[in-house]
């Protein structure tokens, strides 16, 4: 399959399996990330792959405690907040 049918028949993850995938997987996903662009290479950027379980589940409520879901543009929060200073 050439990359233009795998962009096309990708498809997103919602139930994930409780197993690691192999290390030459994760290093080949990690390498394609750096790869992706960062709004002109003003971005400094990082990848980190974490195989252990417990330091995910650590990090994604660290995460969550301080995710402010009013900064995403498609959210209600964020058009009252930048409506309010235009209007």
């Amino acid at each position: 399959m050439d990359l233009l049918e795998q962009i096309k028949s990708r498809r997103s993850i919602r139930r994930y399996q409780d197993r690691q995938i192999p290390r030459k997987d994760l290093e080949k996903i990690i390498e394609a990330g750096t790869y992706a662009s960062n709004a002109g290479g003003g971005q400094r950027s990082m990848i980190v792959g974490i195989r252990n379980a417990e330091m995910v589940e650590k990090l994604g409520r660290m995460n969550m405690a301080r995710f402010d879901r009013g900064c995403l543009i498609g959210s209600g929060e964020f058009r009252k907040t930048t409506l309010r200073g235009v209007l």
